[in-house]
């Protein structure tokens, strides 16, 4: 690649970003030692001794950003993950404190940073610089529209009078389609102790290039539309109507049980009413009987 003449210094490596490799320029990703050490010995490998690039390569391994679960890699599909924990921890309150304000104000400081960055690795002028300006430039816009899209949804699943517990954990499996999608390019960026930094560099570049495109679908659907996301969307619906439906069910079996025991306990005291006003006549039977016998006598 031409671009490899941009950077005699082993500097480069990391201008250009997708919405996950972004966020090393605002904050470490939470990886293990093992990680870190092997993605230093392929920096080194690669003449390239820079801390940004190691931590950019660091974001190929990391299926989901840090600051959205934490010190956890997994999300868990039927679970909210950790920025998510409830509407007042992803929203905030009127002070815009949630951590949805918060992690956007980490990408728009990662952005700042990360085209600082570029200008000063990529020439003025150069095609390079525009597409790496460009490439960080809708990585920041796929953040922010992405929360906005799960923010809807919160909106919406409150409308239809589901509970938040609900709500939160079916934006969490939209986040979770959506970085596991990216994921699977990502992940074909080889770290090896004998790369070289042309290899290194064209890999990255395509896997971003590539990520960029997956971007590109969700945006186009504006996320909601998107054949992933609208499916999980409709199995959610399926799932909460199956499960009102159930308790719906349950309710009326529950109200017919009460009122058949009500009614069990009427006719047990109708019929023991019965039983008393007929022994009564019998008693009265047998009375008139014995004074018409003893007249006969």
């Amino acid at each position: 690649m031409d671009m490899m003449k941009l950077m005699p210094n082993g500097e480069g490596l990391a201008d250009f970003v997708d919405c996950c490799s972004l966020f090393p320029f605002g904050m470490f990703q939470n990886l293990s030692q093992d990680s870190i050490l092997v993605n230093f010995r392929t920096i080194k490998g690669a003449g390239m001794g820079s801390q940004t690039e190691s931590n950019y390569l660091c974001s190929f391994q990391q299926r989901y950003p840090t600051p959205l679960v934490g010190e956890s890699t997994e999300i868990n599909s039927g679970k909210a993950i950790k920025a998510m924990a409830s509407i007042n921890t992803w929203r905030g309150g009127s002070a815009l404190d949630g951590r949805k304000e918060e992690i956007t104000n980490i990408i728009r400081s990662a952005r700042e940073r990360c085209d600082t960055y570029i200008r000063d690795v990529l020439p003025p002028g150069s095609k390079w610089l525009e597409i790496a300006l460009r490439a960080s430039s809708d990585a920041l816009a796929f953040i922010v529209e992405l929360f906005q899209h799960l923010d809807d949804e919160l909106t919406k699943c409150s409308q239809l009078h589901i509970l938040d517990a609900q709500c939160l954990i079916l934006i969490s499996d939209q986040l979770k389609i959506v970085f596991d999608d990216i994921y699977e390019v990502q992940k074909h960026v080889v770290m090896c102790d004998d790369c070289s930094k042309a290899d290194l560099s064209a890999t990255c570049f395509m896997a971003t290039m590539r990520a960029h495109t997956i971007m590109g679908a969700f945006r186009s659907a504006k996320f909601r539309y998107h054949a992933s996301i609208s499916a999980a969307y409709i199995r959610f619906l399926a799932k909460q109507t199956g499960e009102n439906s159930s308790a719906g069910v349950g309710t009326k079996i529950k109200t017919l049980e009460t009122s058949l025991k009500a009614l069990e306990t009427s006719m047990s005291t109708a019929i023991e009413g019965v039983k008393k006003k007929a022994d009564k006549c019998d008693s009265k039977l047998e009375d008139i009987i014995k004074k018409n016998t003893l007249k006969t006598k």
